[in-house]
C-alpha cells in the first residue's frame, strides 16, 4: 500500500466541508489541479468535467472559488487582491499586450454595434457605423479571461442582452465600459 500521498489537515477538512466540498473525494492534488486549470484563459466547466472527472456543480463551485480566491490557502498562497486578477493571469496579459488591448477594443465596438442595431430597430437611430475592428474568435480568449476573473463584469454582461431585448438602450450603454 502506497502511503506517499498528501491528505488534508483537520482545519482544512472542516473548511472544505463548510464550502460543501468532500475532502475525501477531493484530494489536495485534484483541488490544486482544478484551480490551476481555472486560472487559464480558455478554462471551461465542460473541460474541467472531462479533465478531472468531476460533476458540473463541483466544477462550477471550483471555478467560483478560484476566481474569488477562497481556496488560495490550498495552493499555499496569500489571498488574492480584491479584483481577482492573479499573477499568472497578469503575466499572460503582459505577454500579449497588443492582442489583449485589441480584443478589449473589438469587444467594446461589438457591444456598440449591438446597441446601434437595437436603436435602428426601435426607430431612434437611422444610420449604422460599422466597427473599425470586428470582434473575432482571435479576440475571444483575452476578453473571456477578463470576464472569468471579475464577477461584477459577468453580471453586467448577463444584463446586457436582456436590456437590449427590452429596448432599454440607456441601461445597455453602461455595460461596454471595461
Amino acid at each position: 500500500m502506497d502511503t506517499n500521498f498528501e491528505t488534508w489537515s483537520k482545519e482544512h477538512r472542516i473548511t472544505l466541508r463548510e464550502m460543501h466540498i468532500d475532502p475525501v473525494r477531493s484530494s489536495p492534488d485534484r483541488i490544486r489541479g482544478m484551480m490551476n486549470y481555472f486560472r487559464t484563459p480558455d478554462a471551461s466547466i465542460g473541460g474541467a468535467t472531462r479533465l478531472f472527472d468531476v460533476s458540473r456543480p463541483l466544477a462550477r463551485k471550483m471555478r467560483d472559488y478560484t476566481i474569488d480566491g477562497a481556496l488560495d490557502w490550498a495552493m499555499g498562497r496569500e489571498p488574492k487582491r480584491a479584483q481577482g486578477f492573479d499573477a499568472e493571469w497578469q503575466d499572460f496579459v503582459m505577454a500579449h499586450p497588443v492582442e489583449f488591448s485589441q480584443g478589449v477594443e473589438a469587444y467594446k465596438q461589438e457591444l456598440g454595434r449591438q446597441i446601434q442595431m437595437t436603436e435602428i430597430c426601435l426607430g431612434t437611430r437611422f444610420t449604422y457605423m460599422p466597427p473599425k475592428v470586428p470582434y473575432s474568435s482571435a479576440h475571444r480568449p483575452f476578453v473571456e479571461s477578463v470576464f472569468k476573473r471579475n464577477r461584477g463584469l459577468m453580471v453586467l454582461r448577463r444584463e446586457f442582452e436582456p436590456a437590449l431585448e427590452e429596448g432599454e438602450v440607456v441601461i445597455a450603454e453602461v455595460v461596454p465600459v471595461i
